[in-house]
């Protein structure tokens, strides 16, 4: 099915920006919310689009070249979004690409760039010779813009949404939310970069997965791991792994919301350790607020950690979480806290406690579900959706080694 651009928050949430750390060197200072876009009749106010809660996209750190990179579904020359880039201090922004036909990606699922040797790789949920989303990257030394591979709903499925992930090696992964009658769940699929090789690996539509499937990531092990936000035993969701060198999809465990594990888990995991996930459920567990959980690979074993609770914790964890230096870890919550729009919460894997840091306000920003990187020791960054001057969303800043916001 369509994306739908009118989603509520309640049915299906709306995606917000996600700040994606390549390496923990450069720090993306929180006055460039304040900066407009040096030709608003090109950019749109990129700024303001860039956090602008239904059509972002994520910010892809380049270390080498000390710049950030990203893609917006707004504004551009042709109105319809176009890949930006600006400095490490946060000035120069500039337009580097404009997409000529529908829209770069939009909600309800993430949309990032990936890059891989000095090319930035992403999709699009529309566009194309089928209408149905590209595969295209961009390459940044002569900054050429190219479509690798048109989705067509006959073939290769539609609508391609979330992250990308991307091996040391070169090869980019992905998936589809819908796909041909023979692929109604969708696909998996992979493109080679050493060789412009596209490849299915594997249809969606006979698997438990059959209601979508969340960001992928690349394990320890070399597998794919997600969740899926709904099927499974329960229809709560599941969580998965594809085994590329059997390309074989593997459901390792249902979430069963009837004994409070949670529900739609649609956020990305995070390894720590070998085999050790860790993960949130927007809704469900003892107080319908959502669950904060781990997998273990090595022993089959899931375990509810936390119940949310709105006014103490936060309500809806959505977003990336963070393994930060001090071997904790962080996230946020969309809503929640003590205005009830949104959480950075801290959990301690040692002690099993899991605390609210932070309730964010109207005028220091509402409903960060960006997740959140560290940048140096103890600097954690992140965008909401909502609020601040244009209430149109910020870029915060919190420091653990002060507790400053």
């Amino acid at each position: 099915m369509c994306p739908n651009h009118n989603a509520s928050l309640r049915g299906v949430r709306r995606q917000s920006p996600v700040l994606n750390q390549r390496e923990n060197t450069y720090r993306i200072p929180v006055h460039f919310i304040r900066i407009k876009s040096p030709n608003t009749n090109d950019m749109n106010t990129l700024f303001r689009i860039l956090f602008f809660s239904l059509f972002v996209g994520l910010i892809t750190p380049l270390s080498a070249q000390g710049e950030y990179y990203g893609v917006n579904a707004l504004g551009g020359q042709f109105g319809i979004g176009g890949i930006f880039k600006f400095d490490e201090d946060g000035t120069d922004a500039t337009l580097v690409y404009s997409f000529e036909t529908d829209f770069p990606g939009t909600s309800p699922e993430e949309v990032t760039l990936v890059e891989y040797n000095g090319i930035l790789y992403g999709t699009t949920v529309f566009g194309g010779a089928f209408d149905a989303g590209v595969l295209y990257s961009y390459d940044l030394s002569n900054q050429t813009y190219s479509i690798i591979h048109d989705f067509d709903p006959d073939v290769s499925g539609q609508f391609p949404e979330g992250a990308l992930a991307v091996t040391a090696s070169g090869q980019v992964y992905g998936f589809t939310s819908t796909g041909s009658a023979s692929a109604l769940g969708g696909i998996i699929y992979e493109y080679d970069t050493n060789t412009a090789t596209f490849t299915i690996l594997t249809n969606l539509g006979s698997t438990a997965l059959f209601n979508g499937i969340s960001t992928l990531i690349i394990g320890s092990d070399g597998n794919l791991y997600g969740t899926s936000s709904g099927g499974g035993d329960f229809n709560n969701g599941a969580i998965y792994q594809f085994d590329l060198t059997t390309n074989t999809l593997t459901v390792l465990h249902s979430l069963d919301d009837g004994n409070d594990e949670g529900d739609d888990p649609e956020s990305p995991l995070l390894e720590v350790g070998s085999g050790l996930f860790y993960g949130v459920a927007d809704n469900g567990g003892a107080n319908n607020d959502g669950v904060f959980f781990s997998y273990d690979l090595n022993t089959d074993t899931y375990t509810n950690l936390v119940n949310f609770q709105a006014s103490s914790n936060g309500e809806f964890p959505r977003g990336t979480l963070l393994y930060a230096s001090n071997q904790k870890i962080y996230g946020t919550t969309e809503e929640g806290g003590s205005d009830d729009v949104g959480t950075i919460y801290e959990f301690d894997p040692v002690t099993g406690i899991l605390t609210s840091l932070h309730s964010f306000d109207e005028d220091n920003g509402e409903e960060p579900v960006s997740g959140l990187i560290e940048v140096g020791t103890g600097l954690l960054y992140g965008v909401t959706q909502r609020g601040g001057d244009f209430n149109d969303g910020i870029v915060y800043e919190y420091n653990l080694n002060t507790n400053t916001f």
